[in-house]
């Protein structure tokens, strides 16, 4: 039964799930950085890259040495197609450059540029 306000109510919820699901939300780097494990992220529709990194300010120098530090993050990329070249990548984080050196080139990813930034020089032993 219930009064116009159960109906109205109603109404209201369903139209608020309905936006909230919209399925044309758009994905962002922040959504893809949450995921930590390989299967969910490529599910997601987001890529799994995984190398080296090296953090630097401005005028310092990055070097990655045979033993870098290993790292690895779930990234939203333009393309699903892994080329089997490494590529650096860069964001500013604070006054500090997070540089990663990944295995694959895996597109252009939201929030980072490629090679380092002009004002770092970097260097690799292998």
């Amino acid at each position: 039964k219930g009064g116009p306000m159960v109906r109205y109510f109603m109404f209201g919820l369903v139209f608020a799930t309905l936006v909230a699901c919209e399925p044309g939300d758009k994905l962002t780097q922040a959504d893809c950085e949450r995921i930590t494990d390989i299967a969910t992220c490529g599910e997601k529709g987001c890529h799994w890259g995984h190398g080296s990194v090296v953090y630097a300010k401005c005028g310092e120098e990055c070097h990655f040495p045979v033993n870098s530090t290993a790292f690895s993050m779930c990234f939203l990329s333009d393309t699903g197609i892994e080329e089997n070249v490494s590529m650096t990548y860069y964001r500013l984080v604070g006054d500090t450059y997070e540089i990663v050196d990944l295995t694959s080139d895996i597109g252009n990813l939201t929030g980072w540029e490629r090679l380092w930034p002009s004002c770092v020089t970097c260097t690799f032993d292998y």
